[in-house]
């Protein structure tokens, strides 16, 4: 099980939060994850067999923030 902490930019509220939150946690192999839209950071814990950090921070980008 790997355990990374990240920025991500471009949170401004608890809907930002959430919405972050939700697309990683949904990420195979991703098995628990905090967001903190007031440090602006991601922290994950995943399986690195199905998963890796790059792929978690494209899923981000993709929700529309910065990783």
């Amino acid at each position: 099980m790997q355990k990374e902490t990240f920025k991500v930019g471009g949170m401004t509220c608890g809907h930002c939060q959430k919405r972050v939150q939700k697309a990683i946690s949904e990420s195979s192999g991703v098995t628990k994850t905090v967001v903190d839209v007031s440090k602006g950071e991601a922290y994950v814990e995943f399986d690195e067999t199905k998963t890796n950090l790059n792929k978690i921070k494209e899923i981000v980008r993709n929700t529309g923030y910065q990783a």
